[in-house]
């Protein structure tokens, strides 16, 4: 100590800059074991009004798996179907947030629907320990529903119960069967999380049962049903304007659209975003709301920065929640080429949505873009066998086959797309296949055909200019080739955003006007 200087000594209880700076200590370890930290075997731990750090050992909790089948409608009316499988959906829902519960995602589970296989071959298929299956039957205010939980290792029944109540009651039955079977895993966990009460969000009955039929729609993923959801979901938002996931629905179906080419990213984008904030503005806890909004900010704003952090409080508020995982691999990981963690990624969603085609045959896409065309081709002959009538895998087929130059199978696979597909999602990338294929094969009628049904296209709904430029490029035409991708960027069409990773615009790579437009596209995610 140097003459005429003091030691100074910290008094947290006079020195506001001490509890202050360990609470952010605390903030920050609180972060960190929730990310990149949650496997540590040893943690850090900062108590609260004390200031001496403490070490431990870590045992991560015990994860229990349970999937929740379609309950069965035993209803006299034959449009309740939507109110079933809504109900069904809201159990995952409410399920979803006990803690050391995983619910496998709706898109596999739904696969049972009226199924003959037992519960332990079901289990064994879904990577579930636990089975909740059940019937509703719906005879005008009258509701009867019954549920069922079963062990799939056991193959027994662990609980069982019926409901006969009001429609009215209906909030009140889905927590006494979270509630339940939250109660049943206790036997054998210490340490569970109670299940949360249903949304309060959800006090109006016919606003809610307009947003089920929206989500019954929306879950066709089709044009006309897409259209039919934004229609259910602005209807229960009249009538009650807190219904924060009916806000949440119209932004994923916004984000979807856009996603199958089925109208203008400059039209929808902007409404996806509106529509996630307001969902967000009323409940921060949606994993919907948080992906949809990292969408846009992907996909519309180039701004991959902010999608990845809005897509890790996705994750931070549902860590079970596949689609997150999903989209952030292709919209987030796969444009700056980080292939093994967008395949870390999504193979985390297929862990949690096994028998998810769309998931299925996007890990194909990341082989693709990643030019492991082997791997590609061999992950879609395994979604094929999922469903061979899913035509999205023969779109990507197509492309493989194309990148590879085997063109007349890529031609045959574009074919069988087309014939299987309903309506114009996706038509537009499988048109600019078909005629990249043809071009390069010396076909000039039938690439010149192609070409036309892409403009009779754009005229009657939307036709990504990215196509055209994979058209161009297959004639060699580059210079049209770089002003339809310019045109693209204009657009804001999602496909521009893997400019830098799509094979079938090699060619144009040495291209100073490639680079430059690459640049910009990227220049906010560096």
């Amino acid at each position: 100590m140097t003459p005429g200087s003091e030691r100074r000594i910290f008094d947290p209880g006079r020195d506001a800059i001490v509890r202050v700076q360990a609470r952010k200590l605390r903030e920050k370890l609180e972060t960190y074991y929730r990310t990149e930290g949650a496997e540590d075997a040893v943690r850090i731990e900062f108590p609260k009004g004390g200031y001496v750090p403490s070490f431990g050992a870590w045992t991560t909790p015990a994860v229990h798996t349970i999937a929740v089948l379609p309950f069965v409608n035993l209803s006299p009316e034959n449009d309740s179907s939507y109110f079933c499988d809504g109900l069904t959906e809201e159990l995952m829902h409410v399920l979803a947030g006990i803690r050391e519960l995983r619910v496998v995602a709706r898109t596999s589970s739904f696969q049972f629907r009226n199924t003959n296989q037992d519960v332990q071959q079901i289990g064994r298929l879904l990577n579930a320990e636990l089975i909740l299956e059940g019937s509703v039957r719906l005879a005008g205010e009258q509701l009867r529903v019954t549920a069922r939980l079963a062990s799939v290792a056991e193959g027994i029944q662990l609980w069982s119960r019926r409901y006969d109540r009001t429609l009215e009651n209906l909030f009140q039955i889905q927590d006494e069967i979270a509630d339940a079977i939250a109660t049943t895993l206790q036997r054998t966990l210490a340490s569970m999380g109670g299940p949360p009460l249903a949304s309060q969000d959800t006090y109006d009955l016919e606003a809610f049962k307009l947003y089920l039929k929206g989500r019954h729609f929306w879950n066709q993923r089709t044009a006309a049903g897409f259209r039919n959801a934004l229609e259910c979901f602005q209807q229960a938002i009249a009538r009650n304007s807190r219904l924060s996931r009916a806000y949440a629905g119209l932004a994923e179906t916004y984000v979807l659209m856009m996603m199958h080419n089925l109208e203008s990213p400059q039209r929808l984008m902007p409404k996806a975003r509106e529509a996630a904030l307001a969902a967000l503005g009323i409940d921060s806890a949606l994993p919907q709301a948080h992906s949809s909004l990292a969408a846009v900010h992907a996909l519309f704003d180039w701004d991959l920065l902010a999608a990845d952090a809005e897509w890790q409080r996705a994750i931070d508020v549902d860590s079970g929640y596949a689609t997150a995982y999903h989209w952030r691999a292709l919209f987030c990981d796969v444009p700056r080429e980080k292939f093994d963690r967008a395949l870390e990624n999504i193979r985390k969603a297929e862990w949690l949505d096994p028998l998810s085609l769309p998931i299925a045959n996007d890990i194909g896409f990341v082989l693709y873009w990643a030019r492991r065309y082997g791997e590609a081709e061999a992950q879609c002959r395994s979604a094929l066998e999922l469903n061979p009538n899913f035509y999205r895998i023969r779109i990507l087929l197509a492309r493989i086959y194309a990148a590879q130059g085997r063109y007349s199978e890529a031609i045959e696979h574009c074919h069988d797309a087309l014939r299987l597909m309903e309506g114009d999602a996706f038509r537009s990338q499988t048109l600019a296949t078909l005629g990249f294929a043809h071009v390069r094969l010396g076909n000039s009628a039938q690439a010149s055909n192609a070409a036309g049904e892409l403009k009779c296209l754009a005229e009657r709904s939307f036709a990504s200019a990215f196509d055209l430029a994979i058209l161009a490029v297959g004639a060699h035409d580059l210079d049209n080739a770089i002003e339809h991708l310019m045109e693209a960027a204009r657009q804001k069409t999602g496909w521009i955003l893997w400019l830098g990773c799509e094979p079938l615009l090699d060619d144009l790579r040495p291209d100073t006007r490639f680079l430059w437009l690459e640049h910009e596209i990227l220049k906010r995610s560096r």
